[in-house]
């Protein structure tokens, strides 16, 4: 964990260097429930406590979209949280609407903890709004950027 902390710390210096403006995220959940609980199984506490460590040592922004996207996997259970696999048996990579979902999530998460790029960050509101609520929404097929 050391060694990433690092990383991610050099990462924020190298970000800052060029003028801009950095922010550590921490990891997506897996979309993986255990079968006792119902609830997503938390395998990433290591890279989200690096993640936050380095952001404590440098100053810099974070956003825990690992906190985020597991409370809302957990509100819409699994078999829903399923349909953003990219492959049905991939429990770590999104699809599409997946990351048009998440992508959103981001969104919303830096609007809050980085008010001065707010501007320049807009989540849709119909998926800002499910995420709130804990309800499921899977968008149409797309491909252009702001799908929804």
């Amino acid at each position: 964990m050391a060694l990433l902390t690092a990383n991610l710390v050099k990462f924020v210096d190298e970000v800052r260097a060029v003028h801009a403006t950095p922010i550590l995220v921490t990891s997506l959940s897996r979309r993986r429930f255990s079968n006792s609980t119902g609830k997503i199984t938390e395998n990433l506490a290591d890279v989200t406590a690096a993640a936050k460590a380095a952001a404590s040592q440098s100053g810099a922004k974070i956003i825990d979209l690992n906190a985020a996207s597991t409370a809302y996997l957990n509100a819409i259970g699994p078999d829903k949280s399923a349909t953003y696999n990219l492959n049905p048996t991939d429990f770590t990579h999104l699809n599409s609407q997946g990351s048009v979902v998440f992508g959103n999530m981001v969104a919303g998460l830096i609007d809050e903890a980085v008010p001065e790029v707010k501007k320049y960050v807009v989540p849709i509101r119909d998926i800002a709004k499910a995420i709130k609520k804990g309800e499921y929404y899977f968008p149409k097929e797309c491909s252009g950027p702001f799908c929804g």
